[in-house]
């Protein structure tokens, strides 16, 4: 589902010497697989994030969601992904409207995975799983 071959991203301002925020990284990830990216603070997970969501162009190496590589096939790899970084200010941009969508959908969700819970509950008799939020729902 996620292939990544050498993945890396340089930047240069040809003043300095280049900065390597993502170095050689490959990895996969099969469908239905939980995979986590883990590393300190400028370790370049946020950079890799972009690159596989088509907002950067690596600057070397390769990277395919659902067989469509990120830089040749941006649309495709973007009408399969859904990413929301926490950095980029997203929620300083939104209309108060937007805003109510998304907690509006998050309740749903919630809702709907109790409902899901407490089916699954009743047929298996395995404890049902609750969302955390004391506000949602």
């Amino acid at each position: 589902m996620i292939e990544v071959e050498a993945l890396s991203k340089i930047y240069s301002d040809g003043s300095e010497t280049p900065f390597r925020a993502v170095d050689a990284v490959s990895f996969s990830v099969r469908a239905g697989e939980i995979f986590g990216l883990l590393g300190p603070n400028g370790a370049g997970k946020t950079t890799t994030l972009r690159i596989l969501s088509t907002v950067l162009r690596p600057s070397e190496g390769s990277a395919r969601i659902a067989g469509f590589d990120t830089v040749t096939q941006p649309e495709e790899v973007r009408r399969r992904i859904g990413f929301m970084s926490a950095n980029t200010s997203v929620y300083d941009r939104m209309t108060g409207g937007e805003r109510c969508s998304i907690v509006r959908y998050s309740r749903q969700y919630c809702r709907v995975r109790r409902s899901l819970s407490s089916i699954c509950h009743l047929v298996s008799g395995l404890p049902p799983c609750w969302c955390n939020s004391s506000k949602a729902g």
